[in-house]
């Protein structure tokens, strides 16, 4: 995924490389609360329209490659 190939990028080498399958992750929504509270989002794209934040309020939001390795430092400390 790009975010696991951002974090390799910069040098983290602990991140998986391959993604369950929808089907095991239902599997395990039996048996795992977590699980359970993330198969009706298994398959959904979402997307936001931010638009009306940018022009009001003159903003411009951080890169998701950025916030990601921001996020990565924190966690490491």
């Amino acid at each position: 995924s790009k975010l696991a190939a951002t974090l390799r990028g910069a040098g983290y080498s602990k991140v998986p490389s391959i993604k369950a399958p929808n089907f095991m992750i239902k599997m395990m929504g039996l048996f795992d609360r977590e699980a359970k509270g993330m198969v009706p989002e298994l398959g959904r794209m979402i997307s936001y329209d931010i638009s009306d934040t940018v022009d009001s309020l003159n903003w411009e939001p951080t890169p998701i490659d950025k916030s990601v390795l921001e996020m990565a430092a924190s966690i490491s400390k």
